[in-house]
């Protein structure tokens, strides 16, 4: 007779849970079998629908059939991608968020494959609508940077950061398929791309004192913005050749786009990062406290903390012409400027060229000089050249004089942005990093938030000009104040 905690199977006897096991295992295995054997149907439906297809999108069937090609093509491409995952996260997690990003997308594809910001701009014609793609893009940071940094805190902040990256990187694929379906699905999927952002950015900041001494601290995060600087460089030039010979075939800047994200998380998975300990994980401390106590520690840090809570409304002051200014370029490269043989998308992407070129002088600068100077002065200097530059955009209609401008506001926005990011590393604890920059991004990119919201209402209703002009000067303001705090000037 069998044992009662035996059970027989055939010839031979198993214990009971091995049964459980193996039932549940043959359950999966022929789940993904059936889920698998359906996929293999797509492009058999595909190839009867070829006509139907293009005639519906208004492309050649050549353009159809390209797609089960692309589609092909990347099978590799994501073995290689949730391999890794797997090899480092278990098979159960990325298997299921393999399963739903697929079926995601397989939903979307039966609506319809377009472009961002500009996309937006030529199909309403309205200031406010470019301007909410940006609101959606930074609205999250307003609501949730807090929750996000203090999660960061509980994380592994290099996993955080390829997750993120990985995550962005699916999302980003969607964005030309919702396009044409219906703008309205532009937002939701821009909001979670910044969502997403929220848990890479405190994670990025709190790993670097991790990796480089204190006294390099300022070069290593002026060598950090260099590095996104390069990719704005080189990714705004591409992003108007891209509109100017891709065509029908535009969606292929978000697979590029997609790609680059990829690529930053298999660089980030390949650091070596020394590991730290936290209060929370050492043997003589008590059970870590509730994500709200987390968070109000956070807090109360930066609200005790007078220097870098100065910086904080400091730069909740200065982003407001940063505000404008992203959420007005495309408006105004469209109708302020004698732009002679440029269309307005090429305007606008050699404006942000310019942007980018002067981060770059800026990040060189901050980098060789920035060491031998008081960290606060330097953030005043930035915002008060910031202001400037965006205040005189009022008054200049020539593309030329507008490029130097973007150029000079470039270069400002590193020596106000470098400075306040390293006071941040060297003045707050290692566990507290997260939840402390989260609660600096809220504010910061509340204020960001707002700008942009109400930039676009404003320019609706007195155009491009004045917006830009008032919000300058607000900026102008922020610096100066800066200037006449000692303790904020001489940090």
């Amino acid at each position: 007779m069998n044992s009662p905690h035996r059970l027989a199977i055939g010839p031979r006897a198993l214990p009971a849970s091995n049964v459980t096991v193996h039932s549940i295992g043959l359950f999966r295995l022929s789940a993904k079998s059936m889920v698998s054997g359906l996929a293999q149907l797509r492009p058999l439906f595909r190839r009867f629908l070829v006509d139907t297809l293009a005639l519906h999108f208004g492309v050649p069937k050549k353009a159809i059939v390209w797609s089960l090609t692309a589609t092909l093509a990347m099978r590799p491409v994501g073995a290689v991608i949730f391999g890794l995952l797997a090899d480092r996260y278990g098979r159960r997690i990325p298997l299921m968020a393999n399963v739903v990003f697929f079926s995601v997308v397989e939903v979307l594809c039966g609506f319809a494959p377009s472009y961002g910001a500009f996309l937006v701009l030529r199909a309403t014609q309205s200031p406010i609508a470019v301007a909410l793609v940006f609101v959606a893009a930074t609205l999250p940071n307003l609501i949730l940077s807090p929750v996000a940094g203090t999660l960061v805190d509980r994380w592994s902040l290099q996993e955080t950061m390829v997750v993120s990256d990985l995550l962005r990187g699916a999302v980003v694929l969607l964005i030309p398929i919702a396009a044409l379906t219906n703008l309205v699905l532009v937002y939701p999927l821009i909001f979670l791309v910044t969502t997403i952002s929220l848990f890479f950015r405190p994670a990025r900041t709190a790993i670097l004192p991790r990796i480089v001494g204190k006294d390099e601290l300022l070069s290593a995060n002026s060598a950090m913005w260099l590095g996104e600087t390069v990719a704005d460089v080189v990714g705004y030039p591409l992003a108007g050749l891209f509109v100017a010979f891709l065509g029908t075939a535009l969606p292929l800047a978000f697979w590029f786009d997609s790609a680059t994200y990829v690529a930053s998380a298999v660089m980030i998975a390949s650091m070596v990062v020394p590991a730290v300990i936290r209060r929370g994980e050492r043997e003589s401390t008590p059970k870590r406290p509730g994500l709200r106590k987390e968070l109000l520690a956070g807090w109360r840090f930066l609200r005790n903390e007078s220097v870098l809570l100065t910086n904080t409304l400091q730069g909740a002051a200065g982003q407001f012409a940063a505000g404008g200014l992203t959420a007005l370029t495309a408006v105004y490269a469209d109708t302020a400027l004698t732009r002679g043989p440029l269309n307005p998308e090429a305007a606008y992407a050699f404006l942000e060229t310019s942007i980018g070129i002067g981060n770059l002088i800026g990040g060189f600068a901050i980098g060789i000089i920035g060491t031998r100077l008081a960290k606060g002065r330097l953030v005043a200097v930035g915002y008060v050249a910031f202001g400037l530059c965006v205040a005189m955009l009022a008054f200049v209609g020539q593309l030329r004089l507008a490029l130097g401008l973007f150029l000079g506001s470039g270069i400002a926005n590193m020596i106000y942005i470098i400075p306040s990011q390293t006071l941040f590393q060297e003045r707050t604890p290692p566990e507290l990093m997260g939840r402390v920059v989260g609660f600096r991004f809220s504010l910061v990119f509340g204020s960001l938030t707002l700008a942009m919201g109400l930039s676009g209402l404003l320019a609706s209703a007195v155009g491009v000009a004045p917006v830009l002009g008032v919000f300058g000067l607000v900026a102008i303001g922020a610096g100066l104040a800066g200037l006449l705090i000692p303790a904020v000037r001489e940090a």
